[in-house]
This record gives structure tokens, sequence and C-alpha cells, in this order.
């Protein structure tokens, strides 16, 4: 139960921001609850900075941190290690720096530090867990008293203004390389379906349809239930699935996102009746998911048949 406990805590501070600002009152620490080689601040912080870096750049409260850290709580027997950003993507946690909130607060510590800095702090357990965690009651598993270590290396600081600077380039660059990617991918669609004996322009959405039998002229409704008998293929010509050979057609209320963007944009272009092949790009299947015998990423073809519209 405590370490599910703990689990959680951690999955919450690792998303963390926070903004409230309070006023400080000077406070102290007896000499003997400071462990040596570390010093306590004025508003109860317990701190000791391991390596420091002048010359670099400080945080200013609203600029965004990026930090490498773990957290354990401090017990005699053993420390209780709690969360290492290590388990993040890249390795880091990445938050707003904000005014301390408590006697003690890990923000305080924060501020301390520059750019290549790293640092060890001792925070109240029951503040951090009840003020900056936000939990509404302090778990069984903390005692009063308790102080939690930090452990912590600050990789970068950032204002607000240069965040947004950057998202926007890579915002741009992730944008080019979807583009180049798409424009690849079509070209190898499109040979495909010339391979096959197909000729069609693709649709605006990059969808191909090549009608093979005529319907009764007319087409579903949006929001209406279809039934559609298909077989689907990879571009190898590796069959996936298939209705026809179950002999079971699927039905699904057309244009309510119940299947594939291809799925609901190709039935709803036919006619009751009708037969097709449907050529359908990747971002109109299923993108960059794995979906049983379908890799990521795959352009799909689907030979369908719309039986009825209800």
């Amino acid at each position: 139960m405590e370490k599910k406990a703990l689990l959680i805590l951690s999955c919450i501070f690792a998303g963390l921001f926070s903004n409230q600002v309070i006023a400080q009152k000077s406070s102290s620490i007896p000499k003997k609850d400071i462990p040596k080689g570390f010093s306590a601040s004025p508003n109860g912080l317990i701190y000791n900075l391991v390596r420091t870096n002048k010359g670099a750049k400080s945080p200013a409260i609203g600029d965004v941190i990026s930090i490498r850290t773990s957290y354990s709580l401090r017990r005699s027997e053993k420390d209780s290690l709690i969360f290492d950003s290590k388990t993040n993507p890249g390795g880091f946690v990445t938050l707003q720096l904000s005014a301390a909130e408590y006697k003690g607060d890990l923000m305080e510590g924060l501020a301390m530090m520059h750019a290549g800095d790293s640092a060890i702090f001792y925070v109240p357990a029951d503040s951090f867990i009840l003020k900056t965690v936000r939990v509404e009651s302090l778990p069984p598993f903390i005692k009063s008293g308790e102080r939690m270590r930090f452990e912590v290396g600050m990789a970068e600081v950032n204002t607000l203004a240069e965040i947004q600077k950057k998202q926007a380039v890579q915002d741009s660059i992730e944008q080019i390389q979807m583009k180049t990617q798409r424009e690849k991918e079509m070209e190898v669609l499109l040979a495909k379906m010339t391979e096959r004996g197909d000729n069609q322009s693709p649709e605006p959405s990059g969808l191909i349809i090549i009608r093979r039998q005529p319907g009764n002229g007319t087409k579903p409704k949006n929001g209406q239930k279809v039934t559609v008998h298909y077989t689907g293929t990879l571009l190898n010509g590796t069959v996936f699935d298939s209705s026809v050979e179950r002999n079971d057609p699927i039905s699904f209320n057309i244009g309510q996102g119940a299947v594939i963007k291809g799925w609901d944009e190709g039935i709803a272009a036919l006619e009751i009746g009708a037969k097709a092949t449907l050529y359908i790009p990747s971002w109109l299947g299923y993108g960059a998911r794995s979906m049983g015998p379908i890799p990521s990423n795959s352009s799909l073809i689907f030979e369908v048949e719309l039986l009825k519209a209800e």
C-alpha cells in the first residue's frame, strides 16, 4: 500500500506547475537538525550547494527550468526512494519556478541554483505533500516532522518567451518532417496503385478511391448505420483482415469516428451496393500506432463493398 501511495505522489509531482505566492517569515532550525555540510536558510530550507556555476543563468520566478532529480523520505534506518527523473523521457522534470509557499519550500532552493549546478535539499514532507503535490490529507505512511531529501541537478533555465520561441521552431521542424514523410509515403502508395493497374488522382486528404462496381445511386447519410464487407492488405500484399473470409460484414455509424478516417471518407463517397478499392495513407489509417499485424506508419489497401445503409 505504501509503495502504491508513493508512486501516486511521484506521478503527480512529475507534471507539477506551481503558481502561488505568499509572504514568508524568518525562522530558525536547531543546529542538531542540520546535517553536517548543510546550511539552513532563514525560511527553514536545509540545503547543500554541491556544485555551483555562478557565471551561468539563474532562474527568476516564472522561468521554466529543467532538472534532473530524485527524492526520498529521509529515515534513519533507510531512505525510501519515491521518485527518480531517470524514469522520465529524457531523464528530466520540467516545471515553472514560483515563489515559496511555505517554510522550507523546494522552490526557494531551486531559486538559489544556476544552470549546471547540483544541490541537495531537505524539505518538510508534510508541507510538500499537502501544499505542493496538493493531496487533501497526509498519507498514513508520512510521519510528523519527516523531511524529504531532494537531489537536484539544474540542466536548463529559460524564460517563457524563450520556451515559446523554441516550441515554435520545433513545431515548424515537425511540420516540415511530417510533410516530407507524407510526400514520400504518397509516392510509394501511388507507385503501388500504378503497379496494380489503377490510375486515379488522390482526394485532397490523400485518400484514393477506385470504383469497381456502381451502386444504386444512393449514398449513405452522415450518422447512418452502414454494413460493409472488406478485405484489408498491406502494400506487400499481406492480408491482415477480411470479413469476406469470415462471412461476417462489419456495421458502424458513418461519420462518427467509429472507424479510421480513410473508411469514414471512402465509404461515404460510395453508393449502396458499390464495390471499390480504397488506397489509404497512414495518416488516414492507424498513423504511428502498430495494430497487431499492421506496422506503424503503414499505408493500407481495402477492397470494400457497401452492402446497405439504414
